[in-house]
């Protein structure tokens, strides 16, 4: 149920993908994020491509009801909503403190929104 800040679902990432492959959940480690192209650029995500890696530690992952919230996604088995905005609200489903030069960005983008 999460705090009720935005409507969607939060669920637990499968150990096994829908292709079949066997994923290690807790996912620990880096993963490219992927923008949405239904979604308007996120305010965080300014001067980082597409691409650019960040450091996750989940087994949960947020599945945002109002997709064009959704500003970074990446595929671990599932595709995963990395970053949602709505307003004045920002989160992240992985940790720029942990992510090197892109999580300083991200941070700066954060401090200047």
């Amino acid at each position: 149920r999460g705090l009720g800040l935005i409507s969607g679902r939060v669920r637990r990432i499968p150990d096994i993908s829908p292709d079949g492959m066997v994923r290690k959940v807790p996912q620990i480690g880096w993963n490219s994020l992927e923008y949405p192209e239904q979604a308007a650029p996120g305010h965080l995500f300014q001067g980082i491509s597409e691409g650019s890696h960040v450091y996750f530690v989940h087994s949960y992952a947020c599945e945002a009801s109002d997709r064009s919230i959704v500003k970074a996604v990446c595929t671990y088995g599932i595709t995963v909503d990395a970053s949602v905005e709505q307003g004045r609200l920002y989160a992240c489903q992985f940790h720029p403190e942990k992510s090197a030069d892109v999580g300083m960005q991200i941070l700066k983008n954060f401090l200047r929104s």
